[in-house]
């Protein structure tokens, strides 16, 4: 995370998968994140499904990709 930052390059953290990894990676000034915590890995069209809404609804697409 320091590197990217160094580099003024954006940091991802991934693999995210507990409450806990996000709030550890959010107190070292990380807030871009992917993982199980958000949801599982998804097949195309879902994916693309889930991009177009509004990011306001953020419980329910959650709710959405953890199905499976």
């Amino acid at each position: 995370m320091y590197l990217g930052r160094a580099m003024g390059m954006p940091v991802i953290a991934e693999g995210v998968e507990t409450e806990e990894q996000r709030d550890f990676l959010a107190e070292l000034g990380c807030h871009s994140f992917q993982g199980y915590l958000f949801s599982r890995p998804l097949p195309l069209e879902e994916f693309e499904l889930l991009s177009e809404e509004p990011r306001g609804d953020l419980e329910r697409i959650s709710r959405m990709a953890s199905k499976g």
